[in-house]
């Protein structure tokens, strides 16, 4: 795998966790 597309992934995956953190966060502070 190249080195480019393996940070790709990393920042693919990474953007997701973050936007599923702030979902998390968004519904526990409306419950």
């Amino acid at each position: 795998m190249s080195k480019s597309l393996k940070l790709a992934w990393t920042n693919r995956i990474k953007q997701l966790f973050s936007i599923k953190d702030e979902t998390m966060q968004t519904v526990t502070i409306r419950a």
